[in-house]
């Protein structure tokens, strides 16, 4: 449990640098622990095992996430000051 707990904190740390703002790098991590909760509630409820290609689709999974993420925040942001 120690793995994805360091790898959720150094995305955010990574957020936080490129969004500069607390605020939205946490709003951005968000779309992360749903997606690692959905796909560990699937992964369970069709009872595949963990193994290397299921890690690898978990770090896409990531990838997706924070991609999903930084676009929200940024189109949030853009609707918000040119209002």
């Amino acid at each position: 449990m120690i793995v994805p707990v360091r790898v959720l904190r150094d995305l955010h740390v990574a957020s936080i640098w490129s969004f500069i703002r607390s605020l939205r790098a946490a709003r951005s991590s968000f779309s992360t622990v749903y997606a690692l909760t959905g796909g560990l509630m699937l992964q369970r409820l069709l009872g595949y095992n963990f193994s290397v290609p299921c890690g690898s689709d978990y770090i896409a999974l990531f990838d997706i996430a924070v991609e999903t993420g930084v676009v929200h925040g940024g189109v949030l942001h853009e609707a918000l000051t040119s209002c």
